[in-house]
């Protein structure tokens, strides 16, 4: 029997019996996590017959070949070390990044606190640099969280440090890649004026 874990929203295995039993032993899994052997009917690992019986007891296969699939401390799979390596390299460049940005945004709130006193010409600039600040914090923000799952997961080597790295980085390009179709279709309406203005005062 094939026996797939469940963590959150994060699928694990599938493993034997024999498998699950020694990651049990290891700490990798609790006994309050989710398991099924076909993918559609859950239950904690505690109800499966055979485990999760409080203290699991320490069998092993009767084959001299041991377990030999590498799960981290969290759960699930081991990221290999030369994964990490390569995205420890953008680590430091992108905590750089992200103070950079964060100095860039208190500089932004700063300004427009002092615009409102420039009376009401004030107001629209403080409206104006709000505006921007918004539009650098969320980016910088998740600079700053995927180089402090990186930082984890140089620790932890586990898959979900690994997936929320990932996917801090995914919203960032993906909120630049919006902000960019925004700035294009502006400049393409701003042209498209100009030009049906010009043609109208040539006529």
């Amino acid at each position: 029997m094939q026996i797939t874990v469940k963590r959150g929203d994060q699928l694990y295995g599938p493993y034997t019996v024999q498998e699950l039993e020694d990651f049990l032993n290891q700490g990798n899994f609790k006994i309050s996590d989710l398991a099924s052997s076909d993918g559609q009917n859950w239950m904690q690992i505690s109800q499966l017959p055979g485990l999760g019986q409080g203290s699991v007891p320490a069998t092993h296969p009767s084959s001299p070949q041991r377990v030999t699939r590498n799960v981290s401390a969290q759960g699930g799979q081991e990221v290999s070390s030369l994964v990490i390596e390569k995205l420890a390299g953008t680590q430091g460049w992108v905590r750089f990044f992200s103070v950079l940005g964060f100095i860039v945004f208190g500089l932004m709130m700063l300004v427009a606190v002092g615009a409102l006193f420039l009376g009401s010409t004030g107001a629209f600039v403080s409206l104006v640099y709000i505006v921007m600040g918004a539009l650098y914090f969320f980016p910088t923000l998740k600079l700053s969280q995927y180089a402090s799952r990186i930082a984890r997961l140089r620790v932890t080597k586990s898959e979900l440090d690994l997936s929320a790295a990932l996917e801090a980085q995914r919203s960032f390009w993906a909120f630049v890649g919006i902000v960019t179709l925004v700035v294009l279709c502006l400049y393409l309406v701003i042209i498209l004026v100009t030009c049906v203005g010009a043609a109208s005062m040539a006529f």
